[in-house]
């Protein structure tokens, strides 16, 4: 009895990270348990998003200086439409309290990172990236967005030239363009009402580091210093598109949004108008006719027939040791 109620109790705590995935033709988003997300298209990984800081002379901390790092501080939960994550992350330059929550709609999906500082906390940087697999994606190009909807085609370079890990650098930025061979695509954008005219955007190439992925970088600070109970916020807008005409509605957004924030409007303000037209109540109908996704389904299965095998396993050691 006891290992059955342990085996419920290990589906019960994974239920939330592994239901976190949400389909949008052949592009699937998979958030992770602190709120990142990877994007993936049939057996291909797209992308995958990080949180990044840097400490006083761009030092870096193992506990905090990436969102994986991050210490959960409560469950995560998703719904249909809806994924929240609280998180905290502590170390020599910064305390910080990390709340992540993200619409997902029936086209498009919305990420809000909120984060409040516990103490005071200084930053030699600060930036959202979306790192591209390199053995995917060298050689292709994506695309810089502009707060008018305008683009710069960026190529990836193919071999890796040491001690120039910058491929691309552009001021007044917004977001990214990741065009995918056979049509379609994935627009992101990064809105803040601290960033009314844009913001820094920049491509590295990891290999500089030994890494393997290409970062479509957002800078958010540079020499940021938060005090104790200073709140700070940017929404993330993730659109997967299928066709030009689909792409061509996700830039009007984008426009649109630039906008609004370059007359003022807050972000709170803004968040509400994008959540307004994700289709929500659409979407969860949708997806609760279909039910679970197939990975969903595989992974309880694989948990039930291990907590099985486990149980079968030590019952039989149990009886071969009795006299």
């Amino acid at each position: 009895m006891k290992r059955a109620a342990l085996i419920l109790l290990l589906i019960a705590l994974m239920l939330p990270i592994a239901s976190s995935q949400y389909r949008y033709g052949d592009v699937e988003v998979v958030f992770t348990d602190r709120g990142a997300i990877t994007v993936t298209r049939g057996a291909i990984t797209i992308g995958t998003s990080n949180f990044r800081t840097w400490g006083p002379d761009w030092s870096w901390a193992a506990t905090c200086s990436e969102q994986s790092d991050w210490n959960i501080v409560s469950s995560p939960t998703a719904t249909e439409t809806i994924v929240s994550v609280e998180c905290s992350s502590r170390c020599s330059f910064a305390s910080i309290s990390w709340r992540v929550r993200a619409w997902i709609g029936l086209d498009a999906l919305l990420m809000e990172i909120n984060a409040t500082a516990d103490d005071d906390s200084s930053f030699a940087g600060v930036a959202w990236d979306f790192e591209l697999p390199i053995a995917f994606f060298k050689g292709k190009s994506v695309e810089a967005l502009f707060p008018n909807g305008s683009t710069v085609t960026v190529k990836l370079r193919e071999e890796h030239v040491p001690g120039n890990w910058t491929i691309a650098y552009f001021t007044g930025g917004v977001g990214w363009i990741v065009p995918f061979e056979e049509g379609g695509g994935l627009l992101i954008a990064v809105f803040g009402d601290i960033w009314p005219t844009g913001m820094d955007l920049e491509v590295q190439d990891f290999r500089e580091w030994g890494g393997t992925s290409y970062a479509l970088r957002n800078w958010l600070f540079f020499d940021l210093t938060m005090f104790k109970g200073q709140r700070l916020r940017i929404l993330v807008y993730v659109h997967p598109y299928a066709n030009e005409t689909e792409l061509e509605e996700a830039k009007a957004l984008v426009r649109d949004v630039m906008n609004r924030l370059a007359w003022g409007e807050s972000l709170t303000t803004i968040r509400e108008y994008i959540v307004s037209g994700l289709k929500l109540e659409e979407a969860a109908i949708i997806r609760r006719t279909q039910g679970p996704p197939l990975m969903f389904i595989a992974f309880l299965a694989f948990i039930i027939v291990a907590g099985t095998l486990i149980s079968y396993v030590l019952l039989k050691g149990r009886r071969i040791r009795r006299p």
